[in-house]
């Protein structure tokens, strides 16, 4: 029973996975595209993202017991005679994806550390050991830690949305329309922010294999994505003292 999620804390897995720093152009992007055009956009890409995890789900509830993504490949779309090398090949352009995405992350998670007196190798080795135990200590501690964090979000994204509505200076974009590429890499950025394949299978595993808590799982964590990047590109486009590529700069100066 240790390994045992809530439909909450599985749900903040998934938005844990998906939430992160892509969300902070979308304001960008929005100002260029036009609000209704990217709101349309926003609605089509949770839509077919939901779509895809759902489909994902379908399959690792239909697996057994323990699969994950690389295993799923393996099952349903690499097989015959060569299945296996294009396995191995999957395999290794997700650790060089993974690999660099964590070294990102430990980077600028360091920096907090840095801050604080730490030499720069020492933050970024206290910050790695500090995000990979809780990874070691199982899947229910990573759930609760998941469920911890973006409750900690949620509250931050409240305190700047309120704080916006006391600072708005812009209109919003509503009569812009972008051109065609504006538009498409919206959508592209879009997608990217509700990406959390990889956590499926864990909220498959962590809900003891329940449809019914796995589809209300992802519909949470997905709809919680939804919700912060409707709240912060609206507030950041709202309250920005200039409309800047990294909308926090932006934001943060208005």
């Amino acid at each position: 029973m240790h390994n045992k999620l809530t439909t909450w804390q599985a749900a903040c897995i998934i938005t844990g996975y998906g939430v992160g720093s892509g969300i902070m152009t979308l304001p960008y992007l929005v100002d260029r595209a036009g609000l209704l055009p990217s709101l349309a956009i926003m609605l089509a890409a949770f839509f077919f993202s939901y779509c895809m995890h759902m489909m994902l789900a379908e399959i690792t509830l239909g697996s057994g017991k323990g699969i994950q993504v690389i295993s799923v490949f393996r099952t349903y779309l690499f097989r015959g005679k060569h299945g296996n090398v294009f396995v191995v090949v999957l395999f290794a352009l997700t650790t060089v994806v993974l690999i660099t995405n964590l070294a990102a992350y430990v980077a600028g998670g360091a920096e907090i550390f840095i801050a604080a007196g730490l030499p720069p190798l020492a933050a970024q080795i206290a910050f790695y050991v500090i995000a990979a135990a809780v990874v070691f200590f199982g899947l229910k501690v990573l759930g609760v830690s998941e469920a911890a964090s973006v409750s900690a979000i949620i509250v931050i994204v409240i305190i700047l949305a309120v704080a916006s509505l006391f600072n708005w200076h812009n209109p919003l974009p509503f009569g812009v329309v972008g051109q065609p590429n504006e538009i498409l890499a919206f959508f592209g950025m879009s997608m990217f922010a509700f990406v959390a394949f990889f956590s499926v299978p864990q909220a498959v595993e962590g809900l003891d294999r329940d449809p019914v808590k796995v589809r209300r799982a992802i519909l949470i964590g997905l709809g919680l994505n939804f919700l912060f990047v409707v709240v912060i590109v609206a507030c950041s486009l709202g309250s920005s003292a200039r409309i800047t590529q990294l909308a926090m700069i932006g934001w943060s100066e208005g």
